[in-house]
């Protein structure tokens, strides 16, 4: 039994297909599939399934996957071990981030990040929250940056920042004239949200039903996946929809004082770092997280007066 035929019976679990976990591998189908087949042999257990598509563990396999993950994350401590030894800052940080978070904070540190760190390779992939934690859990990425908490037993969380849950009103629509807008004032049969997939979509739901209005059944519903299209709808429409704050920096002068905070008490999403528990690469992890807290404006650092929403 070898580290590398642990790698290559992990890499088709992760991946469910032999060739691909060939290509992730660097290594030729062929020569995967025999040391996955000469670990089979040598233990007397049939791992996978391979006539079922996309191939899947037997119940034995899964088990033996499960302790394989262990075994490499345990390998791999002693080359992190080493490089923190040595005092050295370099390596490859694989990064998924939600894509309500990655058009505004990514711009504010990832050029400095890798500007001050030449020896990092930062790999970055935009996921939904639930990907990203399937990923981290498989060990197809090291962390993600997402809309904490998880409270899950399997992963580690470093809350970073607090970001104001704000609204963006039309000026035709009748609350555009005020400075601070109550949540029970919020009206939802004019309020234009993300699709479902998006955990801001369930904090926007989750803030919505301390709503105490009842809305009317619309015979017209519009979901969208970005905040740009949500914001010209509403403009198009004149009604409104929830943005988070780092958008405001993008946003046009001209736009920006249809901004609205909300009150009673001030609605916000925490954002985090996540990781596997038994992730090594905690020097990496720490100078991101640096980075990222150099960036963000102080006021974000602290969640005093605001009421975080939670996205489940």
């Amino acid at each position: 039994m070898t580290i590398n035929q642990l790698e290559y019976v992990v890499a088709v679990d992760s991946y469910r297909h032999f060739a691909t976990a060939a290509e992730k591998c660097f290594v030729t189908q062929p020569t995967l599939s025999m040391q996955i087949q000469k670990l089979e042999e040598e233990i007397g257990i049939l791992i996978f399934n391979r006539k079922i598509h996309p191939v899947i563990p037997t119940a034995a396999g899964a088990e033996i996957i499960k302790l394989a993950r262990t075994a490499i994350r345990e390998f791999n401590k002693i080359n992190e071990m080493v490089k923190t030894l040595k005092k050295e800052i370099k390596g490859r940080l694989r990064i998924g981030i939600i894509p309500t978070l990655a058009p505004y904070l990514l711009p504010l540190f990832a050029e400095g990040f890798t500007a001050k760190y030449s020896d990092i390779e930062l790999v970055i992939d935009e996921f939904i929250t639930e990907e990203i934690v399937r990923l981290l859990k498989t060990d197809l990425l090291d962390i993600g940056i997402i809309s904490t908490p998880l409270n899950d037993n399997e992963l580690k969380e470093i809350p970073l920042f607090y970001e104001k849950i704000l609204v963006f009103i039309d000026n035709q629509h009748y609350l555009a004239k005020e400075m601070l807008i109550k949540v029970r004032d919020i009206p939802v049969n004019d309020l234009w949200t993300l699709s479902s997939k998006h955990c801001f979509s369930t904090q926007a739901v989750n803030l919505c039903k301390k709503n105490k209005i009842n809305a009317k059944r619309s015979n017209f519903h519009y979901q969208s996946g970005s905040f740009e299209n949500l914001i010209r709808f509403s403009e198009m429409t004149h009604r409104l929809t929830l943005i988070p704050e780092l958008l405001t920096n993008s946003l046009a002068e001209n736009k920006k004082h249809m901004v609205k905070v909300i009150s009673d008490p001030v609605p916000a999403r925490e954002i985090g770092i996540v990781a596997h528990k038994s992730f090594v690469k905690e020097n990496l992890i720490n100078l991101l997280k640096e980075e990222i807290l150099s960036a963000v404006p102080r006021k974000m650092k602290s969640k005093e007066g605001l009421e975080i929403i939670e996205w489940k």
